[in-house]
C-alpha cells in the first residue's frame, strides 16, 4: 500500500514537471525603468462616525476618580519599575466587587469617557480600569520622593517593555495576577474607599 502511494506521488510529480517544462511561458510586457506602479486609490466602504457614547462624556454622566502609583517590588521582573494607573468609576461601591478592564501602554485617551457613558446608561457593569505602562530599569532604584510621579525622568539603564510585554511565557500573566492586582487592592480610592475587584 505504501509502495503504491509512493509510486503514485512520484508519477504525479514527474507528470507535473514535464507539463511545466513543455508549457510555454508568457513574456511579461515591457516596462519603463523606475516606472511608478499604478494602483487604484483606497476608498473606505463607508465612513466611520463616532456615536453618542464614543466622542466625549455625555451630559449628566458622572466622572470618577483616578490615581497612579509605581510598582517597584516585583519578584517576577526584579529591578523593574512599572507605572500603574487606576480609574475608579463614580458608581463604584466597595460592597460590590467591580469588574476589571485592563489596558497596556494607554495614556488615558477617551476610553474613560466611553466607559463612563456605558456604565451610566447601564450598558456596562461598574468596572475598574487599570493601565500598565512598560517597566523601566533604573541605574539607581532609590527613587527621590519628588520623582515618584514622573519616574521616567530619572536616569535609566534600559526599558523593560519588550522583555515583559512580548516574551512568550506566563510571566506577564503572573505579574498581573500575583503582583499588580494585589497591589491595586492594597490601595484606597482617592475618597478613601477600599478597592475590591471581582474574582469571577
Amino acid at each position: 500500500m505504501h509502495t503504491f502511494l509512493r509510486l503514485s506521488l512520484v508519477a504525479a510529480f514527474l507528470g507535473a514537471t514535464q507539463l511545466h517544462a513543455t508549457t510555454p511561458l508568457t513574456p511579461l510586457p515591457p516596462q519603463e525603468p523606475n516606472a511608478a506602479v499604478k494602483r487604484p486609490p483606497l476608498v473606505a466602504k463607508d465612513t466611520y462616525e463616532k456615536g453618542l457614547d464614543t466622542g466625549s462624556r455625555n451630559p449628566g454622566t458622572p466622572h470618577g476618580k483616578s490615581f497612579n502609583f509605581n510598582w517597584d517590588q516585583s519578584k517576577i521582573f526584579p529591578g523593574s519599575v512599572s507605572q500603574v494607573g487606576v480609574y475608579i468609576p463614580a458608581q463604584y461601591d466597595p460592597e460590590k466587587p467591580a469588574c476589571l478592564y485592563f489596558m497596556f501602554d494607554i495614556h488615558w485617551l477617551n476610553e474613560i469617557e466611553v466607559i463612563d457613558n456605558l456604565i451610566h446608561k447601564g450598558d456596562m457593569p461598574v468596572t475598574i480600569v487599570i493601565n500598565l505602562l512598560g517597566g523601566v530599569v533604573y541605574r539607581d532604584l532609590k527613587t527621590p520622593p519628588e520623582s515618584e510621579k514622573e519616574p521616567w525622568k530619572l536616569p535609566w539603564s534600559r526599558q523593560n517593555r519588550s522583555f515583559s510585554f512580548t516574551t512568550v511565557n506566563d510571566s506577564m500573566a503572573r505579574f498581573i495576577i500575583e503582583e499588580i492586582l494585589p497591589a491595586v487592592e492594597s490601595k484606597q480610592t482617592p475618597d478613601g474607599k477600599p478597592i475590591r475587584i471581582s474574582k469571577r
